[in-house]
């Protein structure tokens, strides 16, 4: 195999460990671990700039000497077994291992494939959810809300906009870790109140969107009214210090009112609730 053919090989093999979600290294005749792919970066919780040099890498990814010595001796073309590795930077366990010896340019390589009892790849459909979910809320993301709400206008809908009153002082009383709970426990009472909801996200930052069936629009109304009432006089002690919400409602009169007067509409709504003394839902027809 001329030098050509080698560089083509390599190639192959590298598109291949791209697409692949264990780990994979390949470790070249003097034991330089010269490829990986971007499963093995996230199986170690390493960068590519410090990937080769680490030492619990080189623990994993290499083989004893005698390992090696059977390897290339050509009585066998792989190995099976399990590294403990104490020096991974993630959770401890066993790192499951396969090695094989290839031939690039007429010289033994290894490949070395590692998978963790500990890690699993997410799948494409959980990468999938995943890219649709805010991570503090658990909520849907603006992007999804945005897709949900396209997706549904030929219903007849009622949008709300809903933020959480002098958020920037409960961080600056409080801390921000004191802001991620409110978050997420406005998130949680989202749910509880809106089950039957098209959608609720996380807008960003301490924003908020419910996005409803019109069916009985007095209702809808009335609906974010009590939310505001019950957040501000929650009696558990798992409601953050002096919370409470504005919110803006825009019901839309007939289907195919378009996702941009509904969500512009809310937001002059909820900015009304603001500028009349916060803690309070006002509604809009559309």
């Amino acid at each position: 195999m001329d030098s050509s053919d080698n560089g083509i090989r390599l190639q192959l093999f590298q598109s291949l460990m791209d697409r692949s979600a264990e780990g994979i290294l390949f470790v070249d005749p003097e034991n330089r671990i010269r490829y990986w792919n971007r499963a093995a970066e996230v199986l170690f919780e390493l960068g590519a700039e410090e990937f080769s040099s680490n030492d619990a890498v080189r623990c994993c990814a290499l083989p004893t000497p005698d390992e090696l010595g059977f390897l290339r001796s050509g009585g066998a073309k792989k190995i099976l077994g399990s590294v403990k590795n104490e020096r991974r930077a993630s959770a401890a366990g066993y790192l499951d291992r396969v090695i094989e010896s290839i031939e690039i340019d007429g010289q033994p390589w290894l490949m070395v494939r590692l998978k963790s009892p500990l890690l699993r790849i997410p799948t494409e459909s959980e990468l999938y959810q995943q890219a649709r979910t805010d991570h503090l809320s658990s909520l849907m993301n603006r992007r999804a809300f945005q897709i949900i709400l396209e997706e549904n206008l030929h219903r007849q809908l009622a949008l709300a906009i809903i933020d959480v009153d002098f958020f920037k002082h409960i961080n600056d009383r409080h801390g921000h870790e004191a802001g991620d709970r409110a978050i997420q426990w406005l998130a949680d009472r989202l749910r509880e109140s809106f089950p039957d909801a098209v959608c609720i996200a996380r807008l960003g930052g301490d924003e908020f969107g419910v996005v409803l069936d019109v069916s009985d629009r007095d209702r809808i109304e009335s609906r974010f009214k009590e939310l505001c009432e019950s957040v501000r006089t929650d009696p558990t002690s798992s409601k953050p210090a002096g919370i409470s919400i504005s919110i803006g409602v825009a019901i839309a009169s007939s289907p195919g009112v378009s996702a941009r007067e509904l969500l512009s509409k809310s937001d002059r709504a909820m900015y009304q609730s603001k500028n009349e003394g916060r803690n309070r839902s006002t509604s809009v027809d559309v």
